[in-house]
């Protein structure tokens, strides 16, 4: 199956080294799918961001479905396991590590305020969150900062936001037609009786009683 990494169980809330997680997963597989579905045309004719079907003999393989459905369905499943008070803290004293301004904050005593903002973020949320700050890869957060209770918490909603609505627009793109096949193109034969035939039609008709 091209395109599509295999997940299992232990990746769906954790990232383990030289794996990705879930969410990473369904990145790339909304990305992939929606290059290769056919767009809705705008009123202007333009294409729309909206897929409508495959392209014929280009739809997802029953395998890649499976895999694919098994991705979504994990990232539900993740989407209701919140993070624990000690996860919490774990991750805020990565995000205390990878910030240049962070020498005398205290991850424990800030875990216990971070906690009480955050004890309904999904653990697997919370995770890529820390993991895209970190990075650098962190849309409205400012880097080198450590992010206040309620801007980490307005970008993990935000995140999952993003994460649900792409595996909704997977479970989607799973279910699209596939076009017809194109016709086959008409041979020299074809092409000449058509032309005989548009050629018969133009010709002026006979009108009864009139002498030719």
């Amino acid at each position: 199956m091209s395109n599509v990494s295999r997940i299992t169980p232990s990746q769906v809330e954790t990232a383990k080294p030289g794996k990705a997680s879930a969410a990473r997963l369904l990145e790339d597989a909304f990305e992939n799918l929606s290059s290769r579905t056919v767009k809705a045309l705008g009123p202007t004719g333009q294409p729309m961001n909206i897929p409508i079907a495959w392209p014929h003999g280009r739809s997802p393989s029953n395998e890649e479905k499976t895999e694919l459905t098994r991705i979504v369905l994990s990232i539900h499943n993740a989407m209701q396991t919140l993070a624990t008070d000690e996860e919490i803290e774990e991750n805020l004293a990565l995000l205390i590590a990878g910030r240049k301004s962070s020498n005398k904050a205290d991850p424990h005593s800030m875990g216990k305020v971070y906690a009480m903002v955050m004890c309904e973020v999904p653990a697997a949320i919370l995770k890529l969150a820390v993991s895209n700050i970190v990075r650098g890869k962190a849309d409205g957060i400012e880097k080198g900062f450590i992010p206040s209770t309620d801007i980490l918490l307005d970008y993990c909603e935000r995140l999952q936001r993003d994460v649900m609505a792409k595996a909704v627009m997977v479970e989607r793109m799973l279910q699209l037609p596939e076009q017809d096949a194109p016709p086959e193109p008409m041979s020299e034969d074809q092409m000449a009786r058509r032309r005989e035939q548009i050629a018969a039609l133009a010709r002026p008709r006979a009108v009864p009683g009139q002498a030719a």
